[in-house]
Formats: structure tokens, C-alpha cells, sequence
């Protein structure tokens, strides 16, 4: 039996509750975008070795070239921060986090998103300031409107 849209159904009840939305809606990767100040970060499903997991992501800066001082520096925010890491892979900066489907509930993800939401928004200045890229970011109002 494939438990996935089952537990798709869950996640989406517990981010209802969370963010006090009528309904959320996933992009075309299935992920569902959520704004917070400056950032946009991802809340979705993934299937590894027949367990599901929640995984809350913000790709942060792309373009970011792989140095010892980049890795130090995201080290270092890894050990300060124990519910969201910090990883450089392919060239993108991102900040996320995991939940065993198993432990959701609408307090233990929404801590998740919201952990990564605020780590997402302040270190991604400082990223893009000192290692280069270019630094992701939720449309602006104007945007919206157009």
C-alpha cells in the first residue's frame, strides 16, 4: 500500500493549521513555496528507502563557488543551529531541515519552517556578500501586482 497521499494529506492539514491558510498549493516538483520576509522556502515529501520524510528547504544562493572558508562558515552556522543545517552542493547554498513522517504534527513542522525560514533569512545576505552568487528572494510586491 502507498502511504504517500496519505501523508501528503496530513502535511497539508498541519500546514493549514500552521500558517491558518483554507487550502496550500505545491508547485510542479509537488513542494509546497512558502514566504518568509525576503526568502521563498520549500516544505515536501521524499521517499528514501521506503520511509517518507518532510524535508523544509530554501535554496539560498546559486552560483556559489566551493572554498574551505565557504564550508568553515557553513560549519559553523551547523553547530548553532540544531534543527536546520546548511549545505553547499552544485554550486547552491541551502538551508534545510528533515522531519520523519512519523513525528508531523503541526507543532513540530511548523518549528521546522519556521527554523528555517529565519536561518534562510539572515545568513543569505551575508552569503552572497562574502562568497558571491546570486541571492534568492521572494518576488517583490510590485512583481506581484504586474
Amino acid at each position: 500500500m502507498d502511504i504517500g497521499p496519505l501523508i501528503r494529506s496530513h502535511v497539508e492539514r498541519c500546514l493549514q493549521e500552521e500558517f491558518e491558510l483554507c487550502r496550500v498549493v505545491s508547485d510542479g516538483d509537488g513542494d509546497y513555496p512558502f514566504e518568509h520576509e525576503s526568502i521563498v522556502y520549500y516544505v515536501g515529501l521524499v521517499e528514501c528507502g521506503g520511509e517518507w520524510w518532510i524535508r523544509v528547504f530554501c535554496p539560498l544562493v546559486f552560483g556559489v563557488k566551493r572554498s574551505a572558508k565557504l564550508l568553515a562558515e557553513l560549519n559553523d552556522l551547523n553547530t548553532r543551529t540544531p534543527l536546520t543545517r546548511a549545505v553547499w552542493a552544485d554550486g547552491t547554498v541551502y538551508v534545510d531541515g528533515v522531519l520523519h513522517a512519523s513525528a508531523v504534527n503541526r507543532d513540530s513542522l511548523g518549528r521546522l519552517c519556521h527554523a528555517v525560514a529565519h536561518v534562510s533569512a539572515d545568513m543569505g545576505d551575508m552569503i552572497a556578500l562574502v562568497y558571491g552568487g546570486l541571492r534568492t528572494s521572494a518576488p517583490s510586491r510590485d512583481e506581484e501586482t504586474a
